[in-house]
């Protein structure tokens, strides 16, 4: 592919990384050094749990210094959600991201057309999810500043629009009660108190 496409980069997203082991890592190591060697250049991302970091730390202790100069040489932590204005950054995408491409149909006016053509757009909601559930986080007085994951801010932003689909009207708004109950559904507060990040289903 990157020959037809005549670049020299090739990018390579490896999720849920903190489940390889050393095996796959030579793996790698062993593709990189050939595609290098074709006149290719392979970048690696590793997504994964904290682990990872530990798991760097044990390379360098076992002197795998290989390993981590190709593969682990920065860390960056994904962040969640943590202002009015990011949430209006992401709900922005709904009202704008076109499907099929230059179609004209964003995903907002895919499922609720005639609130859209009256002017109802996501990113003007952004204060209200953010307090709803910044309400969520206090009310359950879970520990820390609030974060939210980007699972839990999206299911309940696409619960939104598949729950509203079906009372679509030009006069259909996104209220406080509302967003108090897309936070809800989206299982945020139960998942933050688990200490796991389960993705709740949407359902209508």
């Amino acid at each position: 592919m990157a020959d037809t496409k005549g670049d020299e980069r090739i990018v390579l997203f490896a999720d849920e990384a903190q489940n390889l082991h050393e095996l796959h890592y030579e793996w790698l190591r062993d593709l990189h050094d050939e595609l290098e060697s074709n006149g290719l250049r392979l970048f690696v991302f590793l997504v994964g749990q904290s682990q990872l970091v530990a798991q760097k730390s044990a390379f360098q202790a076992q002197d795998k210094g290989q390993i981590v100069a190709r593969f682990m040489v920065e860390e960056l932590a994904f962040r969640g959600i943590t202002s009015a204005a990011q949430c209006r950054a992401v709900l922005k995408a709904y009202d704008q991201g076109e499907y099929p491409e230059a179609s004209g149909w964003c995903y907002t006016r895919f499922h609720v057309p005639q609130a859209y053509d009256a002017g109802l757009r996501m990113l003007d909601s952004a204060g209200a999810l953010w307090h709803a559930f910044e309400d969520a986080h206090i009310k359950a007085q879970l520990d820390g500043p609030v974060e939210i994951p980007m699972k839990y801010f999206t299911t309940a932003a696409e619960a939104s629009l598949l729950i509203s689909s079906a009372s679509d009207s030009p006069t259909l708004t996104f209220d406080t009660p509302f967003w108090t109950s897309m936070v809800e559904r989206s299982r945020y507060v139960l998942a933050q108190k688990a200490g796991s990040t389960t993705l709740s289903a949407i359902s209508r």
